[in-house]
């Protein structure tokens, strides 16, 4: 299994964040507001970018701790 460093993983969080609230911004409201299968299309790349963002920082976590007991 793949071990990325502690600044890798935050690295990784970072920018996944600042993806998913850059493409947050980019969502056309009016296209929001037609209808359900509409609305998840413009949320669902901003909602990818935060969830993998999430999936990584658990890892970071583990690895800080695992530092600290060091």
């Amino acid at each position: 299994m793949w071990k990325p460093k502690a600044l890798i993983l935050l690295s990784l969080i970072i920018s996944l964040s600042i993806l998913g609230t850059i493409s947050f911004k980019l969502i056309d409201w009016e296209q929001y507001h037609k209808s359900t299968s509409d609305a998840f299309r413009e949320l669902r790349i901003s909602l990818v970018f935060w969830g993998l963002s999430f999936y990584f920082l658990f890892p970071y976590v583990k690895t800080l701790k695992n530092r600290k007991k060091d």
